[in-house]
């Protein structure tokens, strides 16, 4: 599909309807705007709005609450908006402090508990070696005795014991865990620091329950794990309020969300359009045609539309909007990733939908393969719309149709009958193939060049390119003595077929840059440059002839990675054949044919992204263009 053919458009109306203008019929619009200063330079009096976006804060702040709420923007009341901007702005203002405020309680009460949660549940932790000490813990609070509780390494503790007699401390023994010994032990007020400083030095790890004592060890734990119920049954009740509070201002957050947004993008555009003391200037790109309808509705409400042929507005470089059927539409992210087509290049979109589809499955020809790629590309474009997703849709569907001509189902060559012939049984036919298919695409990506430079007007490449006239009947004439040479074993020496599919072309492309000059009226070349034209001219024409040689073998690779396909699906199998045991078989298979669908499937979409790339774009695609970018309402409809 061809381009979006683009216009320039001036709009002028009185300056109190653009806030009603730009929020009826411009953020419903296709509609990229320029800088009206830049544009009417010459309209005298005309000065910018100038004005601070007063809304861009609050759309700061309802875009993060919007992460909470998760809502599309819809369709204003317009009217009652431009009407009512102050006392709206001021609700939204109340309204967002008022979410803020609750949002900001609720984050610190769930903190709050989820810190009990955490300091009990450590607390739980430690004491679990003491369940079985039975005794109340709150009478080991004495005046005059400091109780300790904590472990220690079993080896430290060993040493410990021999040296206890020099001591003024009891040991209470509690358990050995692994090479960690659970004990209590008590010392007096007097020595107790000169104690714990021995216990430390011994890497005495000590636990410090003393707010959680409500009594024995057990007692104690079965009170903390009540508290951390308690503490998990206020946060779900924390949460069951959050959520009905989130439902209770989703409406009003809906359309306070719309409204303040319509106000951001107005005051935005406000930032390119320029005013006099009676009127507003505002000018842009549009498709063409597309504000026709506007034109008619408005003539008589004294807002005027001027419009321009994108050719005809020199000063500013024309965007490029690309319309591709919803099939083909994914396949605009290869062609965007190279770059973006200008005003007067043919869109590559549906070439590279059709050529690149193609060489992957002849690449990656599988029927289990191909249906998992392409349901795993099904399921992630459901979910996240994304390119990428509906490639692989169209890549997985490629090979599942190979997959039959190949008679492969997850590598097996046995279950299905092939349409043709496995590619292991045939490796020359795969090969010429391959060369076959390059040799084609290569063709169109020249009869496309010839086509854009038509466009473009720029006839040195028409006739004298080696992507030109000159270049393409040199092409065909190696393709036809190739293929006379292949299926005769004769070469062609006529001597017109010779002149005419070699020997004029290689004058045309060596003479490209004085024949063009000569065409124009121009000196053909000066005196002082036949030297370093005579020697660019000779690598430029040699350039283009090993050119056409290593573009079309480089399509061989096309027949070698399904060569190699095939031959890793073989391995697997010859695998799954030496292993004893279903279970283990199976699980080779699995493993194998994981491998094959990462790691090959990666490989074969990079060499396909390649020889686009590479082989063909280089051929006819400039992608100088820039991408339109109009300001239109996400989801809103014109």
């Amino acid at each position: 599909m061809p381009v979006m053919k683009m216009e320039f458009v001036n709009i002028v109306g009185p300056l109190e309807k653009f806030d009603a203008f730009v929020l009826s019929h411009i953020l419903n619009h296709d509609f990229e705007a320029e800088s009206s200063l830049g544009v009417m330079e010459n309209i005298k009096g005309l000065t910018p709005f100038g004005e601070f976006n007063r809304h861009s804060d609050l759309m700061r702040r309802l875009d993060s609450l919007n992460n909470i709420f998760g809502i599309k923007e819809h369709e204003i009341d317009v009217g009652n908006l431009i009407e009512n901007i102050d006392r709206i702005t001021g609700d939204a203002e109340t309204f967002v402090e008022e979410l803020e405020k609750f949002f900001d309680m609720h984050n610190k009460r769930m903190d709050e508990k989820k810190i009990v949660i955490e300091k009990n549940r450590n607390v739980l932790n430690r004491m679990m070696p003491m369940l079985d000490f039975d005794v109340d813990l709150r009478e080991l609070d004495m005046n005059f005795i400091n109780v300790r509780f904590g472990r220690m390494s079993y080896e430290n503790y060993r040493r410990l014991n021999e040296s206890i007699g020099r001591l003024n401390v009891i040991i209470f023994f509690f358990k050995r865990d692994g090479d960690d010994v659970w004990f209590s032990y008590y010392a007096p007020n007097a020595v107790v620091s000169e104690v714990d400083s021995i216990f430390a030095s011994l890497y005495f790890e000590r636990i410090d329950i003393s707010e959680a004592i409500s009594g024995t060890p057990a007692e104690t734990a079965k009170n903390i794990g009540e508290t951390i119920a308690m503490a998990e049954e206020e946060i779900k009740g924390y949460m069951k309020e959050y959520e009905e509070f989130i439902e209770g201002a989703r409406e009003q957050f809906d359309e306070i969300y719309s409204d303040i947004n319509y106000l951001h993008k107005t005051a935005d555009i406000k930032k390119y359009a320029a005013h006099t003391e009676e009127s507003f200037y505002l000018s842009g790109w549009i498709p063409k045609g597309s504000m026709n309808i506007l034109e008619a509705q408005y003539k008589r409400k004294g807002i005027s539309f001027y419009f321009e042929d994108a050719n005809q507005v020199l000063s500013l470089k024309s965007p490029t909007a690309l319309k591709n059927i919803r099939i083909v539409k994914p396949f605009e992210f290869i062609v965007k990733t190279y770059g973006t087509p200008s005003p007067n290049e043919i869109d590559p979109t549906l070439f590279v939908a059709i050529t690149y589809v193609l060489m992957f499955g002849l690449m990656f020809g599988d029927v289990g393969h191909g249906a998992v790629l392409a349901l795993l590309g099904l399921v992630i474009y459901l979910k996240k719309k994304m390119d990428l997703a509906g490639i692989g849709i169209m890549c997985g569907i490629s090979s599942i149709i190979f997959g039959f001509v190949y008679g492969s189902i997850f590598g097996n060559e046995q279950i299905l009958t092939p349409l043709y012939k496995n590619p292991m049984r045939n490796i020359m036919t795969m090969l010429f193939a391959s060369v076959a298919f390059g040799v084609a695409v290569i063709l169109i990506a020249m009869v496309i060049n010839i086509i854009n430079a038509i466009k473009s007007k720029s006839f040195r490449e028409v006739i004298f390119d080696k992507n030109g006239i000159a270049g393409l009947v040199f092409y065909l004439g190696a393709i036809i003595f190739a293929l006379v040479l292949l299926i005769s074993g004769k070469t062609v020496t006529s001597f017109i077929f010779i002149a005419g599919f070699f020997i004029l072309p290689i004058i045309l492309m060596f003479l490209k840059e004085p024949l063009h000059n000569l065409m124009i009226g121009k000196r053909m070349l000066p005196e002082k440059e036949k030297g370093t034209f005579l020697v660019e001219a000779f690598f430029e024409v040699f350039e283009a002839v090993l050119s056409f040689l290593t573009n079309t073998l480089s399509f061989m690779r096309l027949g070698a990675f399904a060569l190699s396909h095939a031959g890793l699906s073989l391995a697997v199998w010859a695998l799954y054949d030496l292993i004893e045991g279903k279970a283990g078989g199976i699980l080779a298979l699995v493993i194998g044919n994981l491998l094959i669908l990462v790691l090959e499937g990666l490989v074969v979409g990079i060499q396909g992204l390649r020889l686009e790339y590479y082989e063909l774009f280089s051929r006819f695609f400039k992608g100088e263009g820039r991408e339109f970018k109009p300001m239109k309402i996400q989801g809103r409809k014109e």
